[in-house]
């Protein structure tokens, strides 16, 4: 399967978020990144997750939560680090 880079902008907008916002619940997710449908965020992270980009958690009220994991922040400076900057969506 060839590169692509519009998967990469997408992985590194998501752990941009994840920077700005912090912990975040699936479906807090999904509303910041305008992610359709919300339930397809459950699987997205986790897969992201299981890649170590991302650590899962439990808030105070036993919901699932995400954040960035050092492997996720080790991929964010990289790509910062080669000169490559992430497409802002218009709203």
């Amino acid at each position: 399967m060839p590169w692509n880079p519009a998967d990469s902008q997408r992985k590194v907008q998501m752990l941009e978020l994840f920077v700005e916002h912090g912990a975040l619940r699936p479906d807090e997710y999904a509303s910041l990144a305008d992610f359709v449908p919300q339930r397809a965020a459950w699987s997205y992270l986790m897969h992201y997750h299981r890649n170590g980009l991302l650590k899962r958690g439990r808030n105070r009220a036993g919901r699932v939560i995400y954040n960035i994991g050092p492997n996720g922040a080790r991929y964010l400076l990289w790509w910062k680090a080669q000169g490559y900057r992430v497409k802002v969506r218009s709203s």
